[in-house]
């Protein structure tokens, strides 16, 4: 056992109130080996953390995209976990949307379409699925998205903070909503997140430290990927565990965390934003820095494609011969994955970005709404993006 798990408590002893959100996901275009390996370093560890840390307290967002390479791929004991998690008060699930697209990019109806296709295959996956609260794919918002998400029985999401438009002023003894909307809306804090997530803090100890040192009174919210520990981080594991022990954190879920702060609420402006604001500081209106690039002419060649795959999807009717088998390929094809692995910045995977760019001219070709044209368009912009993709960043992967 590590001799950090264990604590001398401190004379001025205080509890900080700390809700953790997971969210774990693979893209649809994952290879199965690098799955299996992700399952056997990071998400069987996990679960077991969670399950033998009495003072674990976790709110986690599993994609159905997950959900559903986990059982095809023999990980029911993983899911059986989540289950058992979720029966003993340890874990509180989320919803979102099936394949990680980023929902400002989508109309209304495919926004809705990807949440109830989440919803129908975690609650097959991990039974009773009744979420109240909301993972954004990249927790990418806007004010249209998440008053569609109040629409469909939602009750809370969490942004970056750097969506709170009078951040100066943002108080941790409350909470906050979003104006217009009955929301709420928990923000992340940023930097002790990814003090974690980025590998800063190498013991419980450390952050400890970095808590202290902000002085505020109230609660923090974490978010970051499950697969910071074990996956990204091989030794992680062990300081997940240690952070869990801790006897000056009151771990909670978000849903105990607003029950415990309700008497205090404060509706305010939430700015559009991604947690990938992180790398353009102030400047918001680069929203999507990570995923649409305005200075990034591979990222503008994908989009180009993903809009001629929406434009033709749109214009079919379900009745059409064909459409259902055009549909579940589109369904997948949206996911967020292939624009994150073009970035460039410093993230380059050429057999993820073209397993994505086939995905959406597959949905082309497949759409009976489709022109022989767009087929075309669609084959040509393939072999565009494959092509400056390796003209830029080269034919080797690059992780960092």
């Amino acid at each position: 056992m590590p001799r950090w798990w264990s604590f001398t408590q401190r004379p001025n002893f205080l509890m900080y109130d700390i809700a953790l959100l997971l969210h774990i996901y693979q893209p649809p275009t994952q290879y199965p080996e690098i799955l299996r390996e992700i399952a056997e370093t990071s998400y069987r560890p996990l679960m077991r953390v969670l399950k033998e840390t009495p003072r674990a307290r976790v709110t986690l967002n599993i994609c159905g995209s997950l959900t559903e390479q986990l059982e095809h791929l023999g990980y029911q004991d993983i899911l059986s976990d989540i289950r058992l998690l979720v029966e003993d008060g340890k874990v509180v699930l989320t919803g979102s949307a099936k394949y990680h697209p980023l929902l400002p990019k989508l109309p209304p109806q495919e926004i809705k379409h990807q949440i109830q296709l989440n919803q129908e295959t975690n609650e097959r996956l991990l039974g009773r699925f009744e979420p109240q609260g909301f993972f954004l794919p990249e927790l990418a918002y806007t004010f249209h998205v998440g008053r569609l998400i109040e629409q469909m029985g939602f009750t809370w999401l969490i942004v970056e903070d750097l969506a709170f438009a009078d951040e100066e002023h943002r108080r941790h003894d409350r909470i906050y909503g979003i104006e217009g909307t009955k929301l709420n809306v928990i923000f992340r804090d940023r930097l002790l997140s990814l003090g974690i997530a980025f590998g800063s803090h190498k013991s419980p100890e450390s952050f400890l430290k970095s808590l202290e040192a902000k002085g505020e009174e109230g609660y923090s919210v974490l978010a970051m990927d499950g697969e910071t520990f074990g996956h990204h981080h091989r030794g992680a594991m062990d300081l997940l565990m240690g952070l869990l022990s801790l006897p000056e954190i009151n771990w909670l879920t978000v849903p105990s965390l607003l029950k415990k702060y309700e008497t205090k609420r404060e509706d305010v402006n939430v700015l559009p934003s991604t947690w990938g604001l992180m790398e353009v500081g102030p400047r918001q209106e680069r929203i999507f820095p990570r995923w649409d690039n305005p200075d990034n002419p591979l990222h503008v060649k994908q989009w180009q494609l993903f809009y001629l795959a929406l434009s033709v999807m749109m214009r079919c009717n379900a009745d059409q011969e064909g459409y259902l088998m055009a549909r579940a390929v589109f369904d997948k094809a949206v996911h967020s994955d292939q624009f994150f692995w073009a970035g460039g910045d410093p993230c380059w995977h050429p057999g993820m970005v073209e397993r994505g760019a086939s995905l959406l001219c597959r949905a082309v070709e497949q759409s009976p709404s489709a022109f022989p044209e767009e087929k075309e368009k669609a084959r040509v912009l393939v072999r565009e993006i494959v092509g400056l993709g390796k003209k830029l960043f080269g034919e080797k992967i690059i992780l960092e």
